[in-house]
């Protein structure tokens, strides 16, 4: 199942001023939906029974804003795809995030995989380090990626397993180490204090 991060009107209008075709949303778009509106039909159904707040003002996009970390499972193909909102766009089209709402993006992420979704592989970008703009750097992000999976994992077994794709370009572009990412991520999964089944906080960092 791909994770793509989206935004929090769920636009899907592949244009300069909105999504970027190189996007992951913009390729999966592409890749598995004839045309945009087939995906904003699919998404309309699944985000009915969630609450919005109407936008006012002339906008570039749509008018209905969600919170961040809401969900939409898609089945385009008979693949899986995870929309999920981790930025906002404002009246020009233009996406930001901020650091803390992808954390919280994260946490509702994997409880609704958890609640919603089928124990299957997992995939995912490194959210929030393109057009949403976030200030840290990849290692950071992906850190706190690996965090909050362990401990929603610490929680409940919905995954078979989580791979976070990394783009080959941003590895020399950025001198990501992949070495050091192993690291980071051996040694999390060996000291984690997994928290026991009452603990409410599903998906706050170990």
């Amino acid at each position: 199942a791909l994770i793509v991060g989206s935004n929090t009107t769920f636009d899907t209008r592949i244009a300069n001023e909105l999504i970027a075709a190189n996007s992951v949303q913009g390729i999966f778009t592409k890749r598995y939906y004839a045309g945009e509106s087939q995906l904003d039909q699919e998404l309309s159904a699944a985000l009915m029974d969630y609450p919005s707040t109407e936008l006012s003002g002339r906008r570039t996009g749509k008018t209905n804003r969600y919170a961040y970390g809401t969900c939409a499972r898609l089945n385009p193909k008979d693949r899986t795809g995870y929309f999920v909102a981790i930025a906002d766009i404002n009246e020009h089209g233009t996406a930001s995030s901020h650091f803390e709402g992808l954390k919280d993006s994260l946490s509702r992420l994997w409880v609704f995989i958890g609640t919603r979704g089928t124990k299957e592989p997992l995939v995912m970008p490194i959210l929030g380090t393109g057009f949403s703009r976030l200030s840290q750097t990849r290692e950071e992000i992906v850190h706190e990626i690996i965090r909050s999976f362990i401990a929603a994992c610490s929680e409940r077994t919905f995954a078979d397993s989580l791979t976070i794709a990394i783009a080959p370009q941003d590895v020399a572009k950025h001198g990501i180490s992949l070495d050091c990412l192993g690291a980071f991520l051996a040694h999390e999964c060996r000291y984690a204090s997994f928290a026991n089944n009452t603990r409410p906080a599903v998906g706050t960092p170990a």
